[in-house]
């Protein structure tokens, strides 16, 4: 018989190794998240940056307040297309999961 038994020994060893391992896991998963979080900031830091410097936002003592350029500024044409979009297949107007789905589906073959 190729077929062996484990040993109690061998059987908790084993059960240690695959508990060890779920946790490096979940330790890599975790930093991967951090890591995911900060890239997100650092972009999104760099875009406020850049934009405070093309005079597209500006900020005072408020807060951040419309620049110069703010027709120029990625964030806030973005802001405007999706709020366009959202009226124009009136997407918040959806009744049902169902409902918000044939809307997006529809919205999305049209805009391609």
């Amino acid at each position: 018989n190729c077929y062996k038994m484990l040993t109690e020994a061998q059987f908790q060893e084993a059960i240690t190794f695959i508990k060890d391992y779920k946790d490096a896991l979940y330790c890599i998963e975790q930093i991967n998240e951090r890591r995911a979080t900060v890239d997100h900031y650092q972009n999104f830091s760099t875009t406020v940056l850049a934009a405070m410097k093309n005079k597209e936002i500006a900020l005072d003592n408020k807060g951040f307040k419309k620049g110069e350029k703010i027709a120029d500024f990625k964030l806030a044409k973005a802001f405007k297309y999706s709020t366009e979009v959202l009226n124009k297949y009136k997407l918040s107007n959806a009744v049902s999961r169902d409902d918000l789905l044939k809307k997006l589906a529809h919205a999305t073959s049209d805009l391609v």
